[in-house]
């Protein structure tokens, strides 16, 4: 059996291929596309080539290719492989690994200006050629304007989204007569990526996480408006943006600093994942104000440190991980009850969180589903 996977140049990739390569050895293969060398992905033992999108990039031609493979990972549903699925044959086996910006587009509710909060989307639109530029980490195009889009999706035969609900949203919204199958599946586990060397600690102060990066569906001026009300007792605001947007990231800073001060400590360098946890460790309050879900990676290390974590009562990873049983709240409590700042989780509560986290995201459990899923790709379908 061949697998081939189909990636663009970034962090998460080594986490899937590592295991995929432990439930299936040798028997993966990697085409990473990026207009520049290759940086994020470092994986080891799998064959690797690069394509470069705007350089003689041809689909059909790739479309060929992976003919000779039994099964194609997608990772994510990005324009660059909508063409290769576009005119690959009806019988390449294509499994969709979804990221959220690559369905969200799509969901009904969760589109471009949906996903901002009153503060951000006034303080982002004063200028509004710049505002065109910060969403289009919101949405790329149209829908009306990719009528193939919904042909590529219905040749898709294995839809993983990041959450299990997402799979009704975007099947809710499509209406598709032939809609891919829904396969669980997450990228990277506990023990070997997220808390990798800090499985036995725990947070360690009383900063707050704010966001994850510097896309606007972060709703930072929002969270700021909130914050702003709320005594910090020298609280520091770590805030990292060293990725999406630069332009609503400048904007954010100055914000940041004209309402906090010295309270505010921006991340706008790229950080190693340990480097990372180590300055976010010392926060014990984490606002993740995503109308959608985002930010998964955030909250599942900062859950399993610790951390009180407030997420928007939009966002459907609240409902999902309430619906665990998990310990958390939402941003609407925070505004009724400010003090919900100042308490930390009991042991209890926190022991809880990380038993609820080993059944979702433990080694074992992402294995079983990355063999479930190829196996389910591998079904012959029914007539």
């Amino acid at each position: 059996m061949k697998i081939l996977h189909l990636a663009p140049d970034e962090k998460f990739i080594d986490m899937a291929l590592e295991i995929f390569e432990e439930s299936y050895p040798k028997e993966n293969s990697l085409i990473v596309f990026s207009n520049s060398p290759i940086k994020l992905v470092k994986s080891k033992g799998v064959s690797c080539s690069r394509v470069n999108p705007l350089n003689r990039f041809n689909p059909i031609f790739y479309s060929s290719v992976i003919k000779k493979y039994d099964v194609v990972v997608l990772h994510g549903l990005s324009d660059w492989f909508l063409p290769i699925v576009l005119f690959a044959s009806t019988k390449t086996t294509f499994i969709w690994l979804g990221w959220g910006y690559d369905y969200y587009r799509y969901i009904d509710g969760y589109q471009g200006e949906d996903q901002l909060e009153p503060l951000t989307r006034v303080a982002s639109f004063n200028n509004r050629k710049s505002i065109s530029r910060i969403l289009s980490d919101c949405v790329k195009y149209p829908f009306s304007l990719k009528p193939s889009v919904k042909y590529c999706i219905s040749k898709i035969k294995i839809f993983s989204p990041v959450l299990p609900d997402e799979y009704e949203l975007l099947k809710n919204s499509l209406l598709l007569n032939k809609f891919p199958a829904y396969s669980a599946w997450n990228y990277g586990s506990l023990e070997r990526n997220w808390l990798k060397d800090f499985t036995d600690q725990e947070v360690s102060g009383d900063n707050i996480l704010v966001g994850n990066s510097a896309a606007i569906t972060n709703n930072h001026f929002d969270t700021f408006a909130l914050l702003s009300k709320i005594p910090f007792n020298k609280k520091q605001l770590i805030t990292p943006l060293s990725y999406g947007n630069k332009e609503y990231g400048d904007e954010v800073v100055k914000k940041g600093y004209q309402l906090f001060g010295d309270d505010f400590y921006p991340l706008n360098a790229f950080l190693e994942l340990t480097e990372y946890i180590n300055i976010i460790k010392s926060c014990g309050f984490v606002i993740m104000n995503h109308k959608r879900q985002q930010a998964l990676g955030n909250i599942v290390i900062m859950l399993y440190l610790g951390a009180k974590v407030f997420l928007n009562q939009a966002s459907p990873a609240l409902l999902y991980l309430k619906n665990l049983g998990f310990v958390i709240f939402s941003i609407e409590e925070l505004k009724e009850q400010p003090s919900l700042l100042s308490g930390k989780l009991s042991q209890r509560e926190v022991n809880l969180n990380r038993e609820k986290l080993k059944l979702t995201w433990s080694h074992s459990v992402i294995k079983k589903r990355t063999e479930s899923l190829v196996q389910l790709a591998l079904l012959p379908d029914k007539e």
